[in-house]
């Protein structure tokens, strides 16, 4: 695995691109505030639109876990880059926030984002500046989750574009993240398997009210345990919830934590870009580019995948300059925000060119 994720630092697997270095003319766009329904719940958003004489390919950019608005400075910075190179963008508060009605949810069931995306395809299907057959999708983190999840749902996907989406289950990334977290805080390895396996048993009875007793003895012994924080797992009391208390609103994000991308990306049919940070410590990489591929392979559509790693690259593709992607800085390090990685951006954009035949191979 760590040499497959070495060989993809390098190069692009899988599919060959061809990049072209010469600086393309800026096309002229304007910006939209529009509205769409999904279901019951109206999302706001603001469309970039190119001024252009033929309809546009779109690309709908959803959202990651936070509460983000479509006034956060990168979504718009990627619509606006977007729209400047001929392709439309849709980008929208999510549910819950800003303009946007419904209830905002960290960790929700993904298909309702994912619906959530469908609403945004059928509202730009209706547009008569939209080619309808060009609509894509890109998500970062947990929209990584996501835009797969919409095209497993929907034939009416042109494209997928993950960005540090993980390839393993919901519960397994935050297992993953917590101990890196609290590696960050000074744990050791040994504490850090211990809690991880404390989490497994816990999140386990939580989302199906299986093990009770089992459970119960766990956390006696993990309550002593220096890495045992109130405000992870004891958020619902000071003694483990019994089962009958667990159907309730209050668990239903154990029960999301469920959710496995595998399945979903094996039905996936159209061009897909997964893109990584090599340092990211929010997400297992390597184990992620692997899932990825494998299941690509087994549902025959290896030939619509394109990896690529960014060897210096953090969660958000931005540039790392220190040891590590810290989750939790201590006091005595300083962190230097940079942008993107050389060269992300130019990738990004010319794969969304070629897909959508606005720039020929």
């Amino acid at each position: 695995m760590k040499n497959l994720l070495q060989a993809l630092t390098s190069m692009v697997v899988l599919t060959t691109l061809l990049l072209v270095t010469s600086a393309a003319q800026k096309i002229e766009y304007s910006e939209k505030e529009v509205r769409f329904k999904s279901g019951d719940v109206v999302l706001a958003g603001t469309f970039f639109v190119p001024k252009s004489k033929t309809k546009s390919p779109a690309i709908i950019i959803t959202h990651g876990s936070g509460p983000d608005s479509r006034k956060f400075r990168n979504y718009r910075l990627r619509a606006a880059e977007f729209a400047g190179k001929g392709v439309a963008a849709l980008i929208y508060d999510k549910r819950g926030v800003g303009d946007s009605t419904g209830e905002y949810i960290e960790t929700p069931d993904l298909h309702i984002p994912a619906g959530d995306v469908l609403a945004a395809v059928r509202y730009l299907k209706k547009r008569k500046d939209i080619d309808p057959k060009k609509i894509g999708v890109m998500g970062t983190s947990q929209g990584g989750w996501v835009a797969p999840l919409a095209a497993s749902m929907s034939d009416e996907i042109a494209f997928v574009i993950s960005i540090s989406g993980p390839g393993v289950s919901v519960r397994e990334q935050v297992i993953y993240q917590t101990g890196k977290k609290i590696s960050d805080y000074g744990f050791s390895n040994e504490d850090v398997a211990e809690m991880k396996e404390f989490m497994e048993k816990l999140y386990e009875y939580y989302s199906t009210g299986e093990g009770f007793n089992e459970t119960k003895k766990a956390w006696a012994v993990a309550k002593e345990k220096k890495w045992f924080f109130k405000q992870l797992f004891g958020k619902h009391g000071e003694e483990l919830t019994p089962p009958d208390k667990l159907p309730t609103k209050d668990f239903d994000f154990y029960r999301n934590l469920s959710y496995d991308p595998v399945p979903v990306l094996q039905r996936i049919e159209v061009p897909t870009l997964a893109v990584f940070g090599a340092m990211d410590r929010h997400i297992p990489v390597a184990r992620s580019v692997a899932k990825w591929q494998e299941t690509f392979e087994k549902g025959g559509n290896e030939e619509k995948l394109t990896l690529k790693v960014f060897p210096k690259a953090g969660h958000g593709i931005n540039t790392i300059e220190e040891e590590k992607e810290w989750l939790v800085p201590p006091p005595d390090v300083k962190i230097n925000r940079r942008g993107f990685v050389p060269g992300f951006l130019d990738f990004l954009h010319e794969w969304v060119l070629r897909i959508t035949k606005l720039r020929a191979i």
